[in-house]
């Protein structure tokens, strides 16, 4: 199983496939329900990444079944989510809808806080790309209080970010900035310094929306120090394109220098939507 996840983890959907069958053989034959749902439930994730629709979803209700048969709660929630999860992904939001509330329920019956926040995380998604905004908010702010209550730093980043863009996309660019601030504290020094340089290059793209076109700076200089420290060219190259439009902006001679950083880092990256943009 574990085999599996690494592999999966990877995007290596056929390698991640044979160690879970084989895992699935071993689980049968041992008499081992738990192992078994696990093994299924791996394929089917599996075979979600890979667009093969039938055999992911034909896999996961096996798993869900599995559980529900040994009246094993906490791995039914599990299994509904990622139905529900796997449900989205093949653009069935409606039937997505319905598992992850079912899921929901479930992992408040077992109190699996864990597996509530990311149940409400994903239901949030839903809702935004539905244009429920409020339903949208009150999902993600249920999943940020939980991801807080247990101490998920990475979560709780997730759901800022999910909440910034909601906000951006409403109109509320002082939420949005906010939110992103919030994002930012809880990233800055951390061990995931490529979320914490998206995270900087969307800062500074919101104040420059909002005019404060020096704290946009501020972050797009720290945004290109950041992703080329962590080897990111397409990033850098992100990051130094805005940093010399906020600098016309405020007629800096040095603009024309950081655009021709910016197609450097763009060309390096062999990025050519990179390099258009600059």
């Amino acid at each position: 199983i574990r085999s599996g996840t690494s592999l999966l983890d990877l995007d290596e959907i056929s390698g991640a496939l044979e160690a879970f069958n084989r895992a699935l053989q071993l689980a049968v034959s041992a008499g081992d329900v738990t192992l078994e749902q696990r093994a299924l439930g791996g394929i089917g994730m599996a075979y979600a990444r890979a667009g093969r629709r039938s055999e992911s979803l034909e896999n996961l209700m096996r798993a869900l079944d599995l559980a529900r048969a040994a009246r094993d709660r906490r791995h039914e929630a599990r299994w509904l989510a990622t139905l529900g999860q796997a449900l989205w992904r093949f653009e069935q939001p409606q039937e997505a809808m319905r598992a992850l509330n079912d899921a929901l329920g479930a992992a408040q019956r077992v109190e699996d806080l864990a597996l509530q926040a990311s149940v409400l995380t994903q239901l949030g998604r839903i809702y935004a790309a539905g244009g429920q905004t409020a339903r949208a908010k009150e999902c993600y702010a249920n999943a940020y209080s939980l991801n807080r209550r247990l101490g998920q730093t990475e979560e709780q980043i997730d759901v800022l970010n999910l909440l910034s863009v909601l906000a951006a996309e409403t109109g509320q660019l002082q939420a949005a900035i906010a939110f992103g601030d919030q994002a930012l504290q809880l990233a800055s020094g951390g061990s995931d310094r490529l979320t914490e340089t998206r995270i900087r290059i969307r800062l500074g793209r919101l104040n420059m929306a909002r005019g404060d076109t020096s704290v946009a700076l501020d972050h797009f200089a720290n945004g290109v120090a950041l992703a080329e420290a962590v080897g990111q060219p397409a990033l850098a190259a992100q990051a130094l394109a805005a940093q010399a439009a906020a600098q016309v902006q405020l007629n800096d001679s040095g603009a024309q220098s950081t655009f021709r950083k910016a197609l450097g880092q763009a060309r390096a990256a062999g990025d050519a939507a990179a390099e258009a943009n600059a």
